[in-house]
C-alpha cells in the first residue's frame, strides 16, 4: 500500500526538480521596461516632486555606473550587491527617466508587507492548563530525531523578521566582535537600516544599510524573538521545558522593523547571500506576506507579485545559491483562494497552521482549488505554541499577556509567550529542514521533497488547504537518507458514540481580539448527528461565541464572518455554556471534501469576556456498529458492516500505529461488510485494530472502525486454555497454551471493560 503511495511522490518530486530557472531570467518579455501599475497610478495622482520610494530592477548585478546613474535621480539610492537591484527615494517626475536607463528592466513601488501572527489563538487538547510539554515537537516527531543526534548542528537559519531580543536565556548570541551570552544560538543580529529616512549624495554602501552585532533589534513588536525560538530555542529559560525545533541551530536575525515593506526584504536576502559562506546559512524562514491578489494599500490588485518582482528575484536567488525558503501561507482562511501569493513559487516550501490534534486551523490561508501551482505544500503547528518573549515586545506580547498567565507555567511568564498563526508555523518547518540538513547535505528541492513526502496524511483535507500534510521531522528525515518509512498514523475510531473533550484557557477581552479554542473533530462515514457544547465556570457578563466549519470550509455557523446566512451561536448573559447540534447525515456526509466519506470539522470558542478556562465537548454519535471476538486460534475475527455500503477496493486491517496485520479486497466497490481474521502472537495482545480502505493506489478513502479486545473476551480466552492444559499432553501445545495465558493475564490489567475506544497516546 505505502509503496505505491510513496512511488507517487517521488515523481512529483523529481518533476519540481527538473523546473527550475535562473534567477536573472525570471523577468517576463517585455517590449520596454514596465512600470509598477502603483507607480503609474501615481504618475496621474502626485505632483512631478512629490517624493516616492521604488525598487529597480536591472538585467544584472548593479556596476558603479549604474549606482551613479540611478543616484543622479534619487535623493538617496542603495544598489545591492548580490542582486540586480537598486532601492531609490526618489520623485514621480524622475520616475519615466529612471525607466530610460540602460539596464533597467522593471520599477516597482516600496510596497508594505504584513507579519502573519498573532492571531490570538490558544488551544490545550486534553486539558493541559497551563502547557508543561512541547506538545509542538512531539507532534511533529521531532524528539525522535533528536535522540538520533540531529538537533541542527552546523546550521544556521536566517530570519527575515521583526528583529531578535538575543537577550532572551533560551537563545543568547556570539557575534563576531566578541559579545557573547549563553546558550549562544544567534551568531549575528543585523538591525537593516530605514533606506528612506537617510539622505547622502553618493550610492550607500553595505555598512551605511547594515547594522551588526545588535543584541536586541526587536525593540517593540516581539514577533521575531517567538520566530527565532520556534526554530532553535534551547528551553535555558524553561529548564527544557520550552524547546525550538532545532535547539543547536545557529540564527542570524535580519531586522526590518515592525512594519514591513519590500525594500527591507531586499536588503535582507542580499544580506543573507554576501554572507551565506560566512555564517553558513543554509535555511531562511519568512513569517510575512501580502494578500492573494498582491493588492496595493488602496485594495487595487497589482503585477508585484508575478516572476521577475523583487521579491521573487531576492528568494529565487536564494535558492539557487543552495539556500531552503520557507513562507507563511497566510491567515486569511477559510475561503480560498486566499494563499501567501510570495510562498507560491516551486522553489519555495509554504507553510499553513495546524491544530494539535492534527487538523488544520480555521484561519490558515488555502490555495487555488484547481492549481497545484498555488496550494500549501505542508502544516505545522500553529496554535498555542510556546516560545521565546522580547523583553521588549510591547505588541505581540500584549495581545496575550491574559493567554499566557493561563498557559505558561508561572516561573517561566518573564521568558516565554503563546504564539500562533502561519508565523508561528512557518520557523518550525524551517527548523525541521535545519534537522535535516544537520544529518545531510541537500538541495533546497531535496529538501522540500523530503518534507513533503514524510507529511503526514490529514484526514478528509485536500491539498489546496493542506498540501501535503502534517510535517513529520522523523519521516522527513528518513525520506532524506532514503529509508523506508510509513507515513500513515491514524488513531481509531469508534462507531457508536464518540466524545471529543477539549479543555483550555482562553485570554479574553483583555487581549485586542477575543482569543478562542481551534479544535479539530474526526468525524467519519455514516455520523448522524454532532453536538457541540462549550462550558465555562462563571457566568457569562459579555459575549462568547462558537464557530462551526465542515471539511470543506463551509461555514455552518460562524456569525456571518465567512457567510452572511450561517448560524451564530452565543449563550445569554448569566450563562455559563452553550449548545449547539447539527442533524441529519445527509447533510453531514455533504459537507466532506470531494471524494471523501470522511473529514475533520473546525470547531473554534471565543471568549470576550475576562480571562476564562473553557471546555469544549463534542458528541458524535453513529447508526453503524462493528463486532470482535476471540476465538480457539488466539486470533481476533472482526466484522464490520453499514446501510450503503463500503466504498473502496481493499480493506486493510492495522493496528492503531499503522502496523498492518491483513487485507481484505472487497469484492466491489458499494460492499456492506468486510470481514478479517488477525492471527496474534500467541505471546501478545493486541488491544485494539482497526480498519482502513484504500484505492488501488494505496491512497486512504476512510478508516471505517475500531475493535477492542475487553476483559471479557480475555477472561473467556483464559477459561478456554486452562481446559485445554487438564486435557492435552503435548508438550509443545502445553508451552504454547503457557505462553498464551501468561500474555493474556499480563494484558487483563489495563484491558478495558467495555467495547468503547480508549484514550489513546
Amino acid at each position: 500500500m505505502m509503496k505505491r503511495t510513496i512511488t507517487i511522490a517521488t515523481a512529483l518530486l523529481l518533476l519540481s526538480l527538473a523546473m527550475t530557472l535562473s534567477p536573472y531570467n525570471m523577468h517576463l518579455a517585455r517590449a520596454s521596461p514596465y512600470l509598477d501599475p502603483t507607480l503609474a497610478r501615481g504618475l496621474s495622482t502626485y505632483s512631478a516632486t512629490q517624493t516616492v520610494e521604488v525598487v529597480i530592477a536591472l538585467s544584472h548585478i548593479p556596476t558603479s555606473n549604474d549606482a551613479q546613474s540611478v543616484q543622479s535621480l534619487s535623493a538617496v539610492s542603495a544598489p545591492m550587491t548580490k542582486l540586480p537591484i537598486i532601492l531609490s527615494v526618489t520623485t514621480y517626475g524622475n520616475l519615466n527617466k529612471i525607466l530610460a536607463l540602460k539596464s533597467v528592466v522593471s520599477v516597482w513601488a516600496n510596497s508594505q508587507l504584513t507579519y502573519y501572527g498573532n492571531v490570538n489563538t490558544v488551544n490545550h487538547s486534553y486539558g493541559e492548563i497551563p502547557v508543561q510539554h512541547s506538545w509542538w515537537n512531539d507532534i511533529m516527531s521531532v524528539p525522535s530525531v533528536w535522540n538520533l543526534g540531529y538537533q541542527g548542528q552546523g546550521v544556521t537559519v536566517a530570519l527575515v523578521d521583526t528583529g531578535i531580543d538575543a537577550s532572551n536565556p533560551s537563545l543568547g548570541y556570539s557575534f563576531p566582535n566578541g559579545l557573547a551570552q549563553s546558550p549562544y544560538r544567534v551568531i549575528q543580529n543585523v538591525k537593516v537600516a530605514d533606506i528612506g529616512e537617510l539622505v547622502s549624495s553618493a550610492p550607500l554602501g553595505p555598512d551605511q544599510v547594515y547594522l551588526e552585532n545588535q543584541i536586541n533589534t526587536d525593540t517593540t513588536s516581539g514577533h521575531g524573538t517567538s520566530t527565532a525560538g520556534l526554530v532553535a530555542g534551547t528551553g535555558d529559560g524553561s529548564g527544557g521545558l520550552y524547546k525550538g525545533v532545532a535547539p543547536k541551530a545557529n540564527v542570524v536575525g535580519l531586522g526590518t522593523g515592525d512594519v514591513d515593506f519590500v525594500f527591507y526584504v531586499v536588503a535582507s536576502y542580499n544580506y543573507i547571500l554576501a554572507h551565506q559562506q560566512q555564517y553558513n546559512i543554509k535555511v531562511v524562514s519568512n513569517s510575512w506576506g501580502t494578500d492573494y491578489n498582491c493588492s496595493d494599500n488602496l485594495g487595487n490588485p497589482t503585477n508585484a507579485c508575478d516572476p521577475g518582482t523583487p521579491i521573487q528575484l531576492a528568494t529565487k536567488a536564494a535558492h539557487d545559491a543552495g539556500i531552503t525558503v520557507l513562507f507563511a501561507a497566510g491567515n486569511s482562511g477559510p475561503t480560498n483562494p486566499t494563499i501567501n501569493p510570495y510562498s507560491e513559487p516551486d522553489w519555495v516550501i509554504s507553510v499553513g497552521a495546524g491544530t494539535e490534534s492534527k487538523g488544520l486551523t480555521e484561519f490558515s490561508s488555502r490555495g487555488a482549488v484547481n492549481d497545484p501551482a498555488k496550494q500549501p505544500d505542508v502544516v505545522a503547528p500553529g496554535l498555542n505554541v510556546i516560545t521565546t518573549k522580547a523583553k521588549t515586545g510591547a505588541v505581540d506580547g500584549a495581545i496575550l499577556t491574559t493567554a499566557d498567565q493561563g498557559n505558561i507555567v508561572t516561573p517561566y511568564q518573564a521568558y516565554y509567550t503563546t504564539f500562533d498563526g502561519t508565523s508561528a508555523a512557518t520557523p518550525q518547518a524551517a527548523g525541521v529542514a535545519a534537522l535535516i540538513l544537520s544529518a545531510v547535505n541537500l538541495t533546497p528541492d531535496q529538501v522540500k521533497g523530503a518534507i513533503a513526502k514524510g507529511a503526514d496524511p490529514m484526514l478528509g483535507y485536500l491539498p489546496f488547504q493542506v498540501g501535503a500534510g502534517y510535517t513529520d521531522a522523523t519521516h522527513a528525515l528518513n525520506s532524506a537518507l532514503g529509508q523506508h518509512f510509513q507515513t500513515t498514523k491514524l488513531k481509531a475510531q469508534d462507531f457508536g458514540d464518540q466524545r471529543f473533550t477539549y479543555t483550555q484557557y482562553l485570554g479574553g477581552l483583555v487581549a485586542t481580539t477575543g482569543t478562542w479554542i481551534s479544535a479539530s473533530v474526526p468525524v467519519f462515514q455514516g455520523a448522524q448527528q454532532i453536538t457541540l457544547t462549550a462550558s465555562w465556570p462563571l457566568p457569562a457578563t459579555y459575549e462568547w461565541e462558537v464557530d462551526v466549519y465542515a471539511p470543506n470550509d463551509y461555514a455552518v455557523a460562524d456569525c456571518g464572518r465567512t457567510r452572511s446566512d450561517s448560524d451564530c451561536i452565543g449563550p445569554f448573559i448569566g450563562d455559563t455554556s452553550v449548545s449547539y447540534t447539527i442533524n441529519n447525515a445527509s447533510l453531514i456526509a455533504s459537507l466532506n471534501n470531494p471524494g471523501f466519506t470522511a473529514g475533520t470539522w473546525t470547531v473554534r470558542v471565543f471568549d470576550f469576556n475576562e480571562g476564562s478556562p473553557a471546555t469544549l465537548t463534542a458528541n458524535v454519535f453513529y447508526a453503524a456498529k462493528a463486532h470482535t471476538s476471540m476465538n480457539n486460534a488466539h486470533s481476533i475475527h472482526v466484522s464490520d458492516s453499514q446501510t450503503g455500503g463500503l466504498t473502496g477496493e481493499t480493506a486493510v486491517t492495522q493496528t492503531t500505529t499503522a502496523i498492518v496485520l491483513a487485507t481484505t479486497s472487497l469484492s466491489s466497490p458499494g460492499s456492506t461488510s468486510v470481514t478479517a481474521d488477525v492471527n496474534q502472537a500467541t505471546n501478545t495482545v493486541i488491544p485494539v485494530i482497526q480498519i482502513v480502505v484504500v484505492d488501488s493506489n494505496g491512497n486512504i478513502i476512510e478508516v471505517r472502525g475500531a475493535w477492542v479486545t475487553t476483559q471479557a473476551d480475555l477472561n473467556a480466552r483464559a477459561a478456554q486454555i486452562q481446559q485445554l492444559l487438564l486435557t492435552t499432553t503435548d508438550p509443545t501445545q502445553i508451552t504454547a497454551l503457557n505462553t498464551e495465558l501468561a500474555a493474556i493475564q499480563g494484558a487483563l490489567p489495563t484491558a478495558p471493560t467495555t467495547e468503547n475506544i480508549p484514550l489513546l497516546p
